[in-house]
């Protein structure tokens, strides 16, 4: 009966990994669509500029 306490110690770190996982999965994909913009938003202003 004491292994049932520790089966579900391991089961919360497994719940905050994932957590703590999702939120760097989540700025991944964010982050491409960001820098493609920044790219032409810096060409933008050079054409003004020209």
């Amino acid at each position: 009966m004491h292994e049932f306490p520790p089966q579900k110690l391991t089961s919360t770190p497994t719940l905050s990994g994932l957590q703590l996982l999702s939120p760097y999965i989540t700025p991944t994909p964010i982050e491409p669509p960001f820098r493609s913009l920044s790219s032409p938003l810096s060409l933008i202003p050079g054409l003004v500029l020209g």
